[in-house]
């Protein structure tokens, strides 16, 4: 159990095993340098890591054997008659410890290991959250980044459509209020231009707070959004659900229930109990040794009731351990395939949908140069490629969010790497 844990918070920060040094100002940012600041930086993850110290010095402070005791005991002084004074006096000095007849330390060492293994699973879970909030924060980024790019080639356009009006214009060819539709167009562009660096900006912020900086670092983020190959198959996904840290913490916690039930088991059993010493009688100057065995006699309480307690706090563990599984495997499918339907969505637009609509466009302003077509005709052709460019975009952010979501509900790799969801 515990190489299981501990194997799965080495998954959780394999995106992070480059070393890398912090994004120099003005620089790209990589995800994975990302994620290792986040991760260095929350502190949630700090408090993880002594929890984790702290349950490993409660393992070994559970197999230590119990201190022995030193009694000493003084009698027939301060009495009347021959026992006045220290004349008669008896010392008896002896030491004294508790024989663990019941296996009660090792049952007390499992369950401070089982501890120990929760405690793994739940910095597993922190360190996914870290994840999923880096790597969403920085798809976050990247959309905008892309958006910006898509404006910015639309502002390349308009400025080739008021120029070709223009041309036509010295000619004659161009009416006066095609001119301004091809104006106000730009100048929409120039509008969203705005939006976008200014949600940019906001998006670079809510980045760099990921690992507490007060500003960005960073000029942009590396990489691009890109449909990939798509989810890994739904079954697959489901065959590896048990290694999800939510359900190997709640294993830890059943863990502790049953080593709790063993050690309940266990309590009843007595401890014998050995005291060995020396007699030292102050009157005849003689001495002698003295053996003391004592046991614990089980009349009133033998533990009965705490045994069922922990017994029934088992049968309840598996209950909460079925619901747990049968929730978060509700959540991956649902998830799964609402990301599926956002993957074939976004091939559609580009593998059909935009292939189409920039054909149109393209000649739509042939057909223009050559006054074949009227301006408004084209800004028609022209807003339904431009709308088939922000739902492309708009799925791939949701694409990848969701994928990233899911990652850090579940600890999987839905999309079969990191590189399949920002390649550079």
């Amino acid at each position: 159990m515990l190489r299981l844990t501990f194997a799965v918070v080495a998954a959780a920060s394999a995106v992070v095993s480059l070393s890398m040094s912090p994004a120099a100002a003005g620089a790209e940012l990589t995800l994975p340098e990302a994620i290792e600041r986040a991760l260095a930086a929350d502190p949630r993850l700090q408090a993880a890591d002594a929890q984790l110290a702290a349950a490993a010095h409660r393992v070994a402070q559970a197999g230590r054997r119990p201190n022995p005791t030193l009694d000493l005991e003084l009698e027939n002084f301060g009495g009347t008659g021959a026992l006045a004074g220290f004349a008669a006096s008896e010392l008896t000095a002896m030491l004294g410890w508790s024989v663990d007849l019941g296996g009660k330390r090792a049952a007390g060492v499992e369950v401070a290991a089982a501890g120990r293994d929760r405690a793994a699973a739940e910095t597993a879970q922190t360190r996914l959250a870290v994840i999923a909030r880096t790597r969403m924060a920085f798809t976050a980024v990247h959309a905008k980044q892309a958006r910006l790019a898509l404006l910015a080639e639309r502002q390349t356009l308009d400025a080739e459509v008021q120029a070709d009006l223009r041309r036509r214009a010295a000619f004659g060819a161009a009416a006066s209020l095609d001119t301004l539709r091809a104006a106000l167009a730009a100048g929409t562009t120039e509008v969203e231009i705005a939006r976008a660096r200014s949600e940019l900006a906001a998006a670079r912020r809510q980045l760099a707070a990921c690992w507490n900086a007060s500003a960005p670092d960073f000029a942009r983020v590396s990489g691009a959004l890109t449909t990939g190959g798509g989810p890994r198959p739904l079954g697959l996904l489901l065959d590896e659900l048990n290694l999800a840290p939510a359900l190997i913490a709640q294993a830890g916690e059943q863990q502790i229930r049953l080593a709790e039930a063993a050690l309940a088991a266990r309590a009843s059993r007595v401890d014998l109990d050995v005291g060995l010493g020396l007699r030292f009688e102050n009157q005849t100057g003689e001495r002698g040794l003295v053996l003391a065995l004592g046991l614990p006699l089980p009349a009133a309480d033998r533990g009965t009731d705490a045994l069922a307690a922990a017994r029934a706090e088992v049968r309840a563990g598996e209950y909460a351990g079925q619901a747990a599984y049968r929730e978060l495997a509700a959540n991956l499918v649902a998830g799964w395939e609402h990301l599926d339907g956002l993957h074939r969505e976004a091939l559609a637009h580009e593998e059909l949908l935009l292939p189409v609509a920039e054909a149109l466009y393209a000649e739509a302003r042939q057909h223009l140069q050559r006054g074949r077509l009227s301006l408004t005709d084209v800004l028609a052709v022209r807003s339904d490629l431009l709308q088939l460019q922000d739902r492309r975009l708009d799925l791939l952010e949701q694409y990848h969010m969701t994928a990233a979501e899911l990652t850090g509900l579940t600890g999987l790799d839905l999309l079969g790497g990191a590189a399949a969801e920002v390649r550079p």
